[in-house]
């Protein structure tokens, strides 16, 4: 009857969109692009998924050749720490821009995610959940962070992680 097939169609329109939401939410845990091109990459198109049309700009710059074998714990924490301090500037910092740089020294991987907004005090602040996760997140892999950040000036989260720490890992290692 029509109220079955009502019921019928209902339920695989949910089940479509649990479908999606999975695909969504798998996608977020394992971004394809970083395993499959590596963190330059992953973080060229982050920022050009950023991009507001009618705001904000973010931009990717990139110093030095990042080694070809990165651990995947490496890079997927880079590029957490990269993700939500991007999110942050673009949630509350009023800038006109945003810049991340990745930059391969002699002894290190640094990532910096800077802007010009409107910056805060760190004394005042509390580590909610994303300044605490990219904390952690640098800490699991043995890196640093570092906040800097002034009212009316703007923000510098910068992770780096040595390449001592990246050095003799496997190709299979760096995929995982």
């Amino acid at each position: 009857d029509e109220r079955t097939e009502a019921v019928f169609a209902s339920l695989r329109q949910q089940a479509s969109d649990i479908v999606k939401d999975i695909a969504r939410i798998s996608h977020y845990l394992r971004p394809s692009v970083l395993q499959s091109m590596g963190l330059p990459t992953a973080l060229q198109t982050l920022c050009e998924k950023s991009r507001d049309p009618n705001g904000m700009n973010v931009v990717f710059t990139q110093n030095g050749e990042v080694p070809e074998h990165v651990p995947w714990h490496c890079s997927i924490a880079l590029y957490r720490v990269a993700q939500e301090a991007l999110r942050n500037a673009l949630t509350h910092s009023g800038s006109e821009e945003v810049i991340i740089d990745l930059t391969t020294t002699a002894s290190e991987l640094v990532v910096t995610i800077g802007d010009d907004g409107r910056g805060f005090d760190l004394e005042q602040t509390s580590a909610g959940l994303g300044l605490s996760g990219m904390a952690g997140r640098m800490r699991d892999i043995h890196g640093t962070l570092r906040i800097e950040s002034v009212p009316g000036i703007g923000t510098t989260v910068t992770a780096a992680v040595s390449l001592q720490v990246t050095a003799g890992t496997t190709k299979d290692s760096a995929a995982r």
